[in-house]
């Protein structure tokens, strides 16, 4: 059960980083700093959340 749950924050944290790497590209495009900003937030979110369930994943393991 624990590890399927991990498993789900890793998509979910992929999805999130995702879609914040997307706001990143249309910032860049539309030049709106509010976006890029929101877009870094998003990206940075999901790669914590992704790091994160991968060490839990990996310790649960051992």
């Amino acid at each position: 059960m624990k590890s399927l749950l991990l498993k789900r924050l890793l998509v979910a944290g992929g999805v999130i980083g995702g879609t914040g790497a997307v706001l990143v590209a249309y910032s860049f495009a539309t030049k709106e700093v509010e976006v890029f900003a929101a877009g870094a937030v998003l990206t940075l979110a999901g790669l914590q959340c992704t790091m994160n369930a991968h060490i839990a994943l990996i310790r649960s393991r051992l």
